[in-house]
This record gives C-alpha cells, structure tokens and sequence, in this order.
C-alpha cells in the first residue's frame, strides 16, 4: 500500500491510498460508494493472471485515504483520479469504473480529455441524479433523500449494516465504439454476486475493445 497527494486541508496532508500490481497494460479500477477498493478484489486476481497491470485507490473520504471535510464533488474526485493518472505516469490505459466511479469516469474525460485512455468500462452507471424533478419524475423526493442523509448521521452502522440487502436484491433475487452487456439476474453488486460473468465479459473486451 502507497500514497500520493492530492492537496491540504488546513496542516495536514489529503493522500490517496493505492494499490499497483502486474505489468502492462494498465487496468484502473475506480469503487463504487459506500465501499472502497477492496471491493475490487473478486477482479484483481483474473485481471493479474491475464497479464494486466492493476491499479487500485480509495476515494477521498473512503478506505485507507484521507477523510477532509471537502472536495466530494465530481470535479473535485475526477481531479483526484486524473492525480493518479498523473503521479504514476499512466498511459493507454483502460478505466474501469462501478457505480459512483462511472460518474468520476464521465467528469474526468470531459474534464482532462482522453490523452491517457485507451478505453472505459462503465458498470452498472451511475444516473444524473436519484432525485425526483422534472427531469426524473419517478426519483426519490426530497423527504426520502433528507431521510437517507438523517439515518446516516445518526447511526451509520446501523445504516451500513442494511445496505448489503439493499444492493444484493435479498428479498427479490430473481454510442459508437460502446458495448452494451446486460447480466441477467445481476444486483447492484454483480461484481461480487456474479463475478464470472462480468470478469469474462471484462475480460473479453480488454482484449478487444474496439
């Protein structure tokens, strides 16, 4: 496990926690929200027996890294990424991200352009926004977002504790130059759940994205 910077709050230091393993090419795995990169672990093993290069890191505020009290905003996390990127000197690399991250992936291409990527694998994407409104009138109102919020400030274990039933389905188990895989039966934690269907199908295009 390494370091790197990423800036300052007040005296102290905001370092990312990361992982690098393997030779190239270069995978970059981004985790998904409330977890962190370990979270990767049912793919770093196939990715490195394949031959790649693995490159893990905890969010800000997650895992290992850092906690400041700022900068959980998309640009602000797509800096972080491309830091990594950059620290490293990672080139031609695929982007592979879940959940949370495919939103750091999107703002870091629009943001920093893709001179460093070769492609991206975006898993189970991230929407806009989970928030009702004119634009997404079946999303979560105000009151359930404010509820979510409230449950976690008072008691965030017991919140974490739940989760796992949520993205796991318990109680119901049943562009050019893109491709478009559907996992039947796959929860919000297919990476885990069905990891040999999406590590064949990871696996698949990293050999041939085009």
């Amino acid at each position: 496990m390494s370091t790197l910077p990423v800036g300052r709050e007040n005296s102290a230091p905001i370092e990312l926690s990361y992982e690098d393993h393997g030779s190239s090419p270069t995978v970059v795995l981004v985790h998904g929200w409330p977890v962190d990169s370990r979270s990767w672990e049912p793919q770093l093993h196939p990715l490195l027996q394949a031959g790649y290069r693995v490159v893990t890191y905890d969010r800000r505020g997650f895992g290992r890294s850092s906690r400041p009290t700022t900068g959980y905003d998309f640009d602000t996390l797509a800096a972080d990424l491309d830091a990594v990127l950059t620290t490293l000197d990672l080139r031609d690399v695929t982007l592979v991200g879940f959940s949370l991250g495919t939103g750091e992936l999107a703002r870091y291409i629009g943001t920093h352009g893709t001179e460093r990527v070769r492609s991206c694998v975006i898993i189970e994407s991230l929407a806009p926004t989970f928030a009702k409104s004119g634009d997404n009138p079946t999303g979560v109102d105000d009151t359930a977002v404010s509820a979510v919020q409230q449950a976690i400030v008072d008691d965030r274990f017991a919140w974490l504790t739940a989760l796992p039933g949520d993205f796991l389905n318990l109680e119901d188990y049943s562009l050019p130059h893109a491709r478009y895989v559907e996992i039947e039966g796959g929860p919000h934690v297919m990476c885990v759940t069905h990891r040999a269907e999406v590590n064949a199908e990871l696996l698949a295009f990293l050999a041939d994205p085009a």
